[in-house]
Formats: C-alpha cells, sequence, structure tokens
C-alpha cells in the first residue's frame, strides 16, 4: 500500500495516503504529470520573446547539414560572438553593414 500509494495516490477503490495536516500526499505521478508537473513546468520549452515558427520544407541548393532561414528572420536572429584578432575585421564589417543589410549587425 506505501508503495503503491507513493507511486499514484489516485488510484479508484484505495484510501489515499494522507499528511499529518489531512491533505494527500502528492505521488511520483502527480508530480510528473498536468501543467505544473516536472514535464511541462521545467523540462519543456520555455516563452521566449523572439521566435520563429515555420514550415519545414526541401531546398535543393542545401546541403544536408544546412537550414534555410528566411531573409527577414535572419535578420532579427542575435548570437554572442567572441571578438578575436581573427574574427575582428568580419564584425567590423557587419557592424557597418547595420541590421538592415544582410549580413549586418546591431
Amino acid at each position: 500500500w506505501h508503495i503503491a500509494t507513493y507511486m499514484d495516490n489516485d488510484i479508484a477503490r484505495q484510501s489515499q495516503a494522507l499528511q499529518k495536516s489531512g491533505k494527500p500526499i502528492k505521488s511520483l505521478r502527480a508530480c510528473m504529470k498536468g501543467k505544473e508537473g516536472r514535464l511541462m513546468g521545467n523540462l519543456m520549452g520555455k516563452h521566449v520573446d523572439i521566435s520563429a515558427r515555420m514550415a519545414i520544407t526541401e531546398n535543393p541548393n542545401l546541403q544536408l547539414d544546412q537550414v534555410g532561414v528566411p531573409y527577414l528572420i535572419a535578420r532579427n536572429l542575435t548570437y554572442p560572438k567572441r571578438i578575436t584578432p581573427y574574427s575582428i575585421i568580419y564584425l567590423q564589417k557587419l557592424v557597418q553593414n547595420r541590421p538592415t543589410e544582410y549580413p549586418g549587425a546591431r
């Protein structure tokens, strides 16, 4: 009974395990399922400020390990880039292009 209620405290025709306060004990199943559960609450993706959702289509001009991104979306994407002596000229060119021209930088 103890192990069964620890795994699932909502078994039909079985009394629930209760805390000293009288509230039912939250089982492992209850911790995992539902909107507030571990899966939906923590492990799945979170809401983000800027994201794009598109249909995936084939393109014969792309390699198998490449992904095509529309220019409007690509201009809006940002990612951190480390400045090194090897990359400084390229990054300066991106900043000179400004965000309106692709490839550009903010």
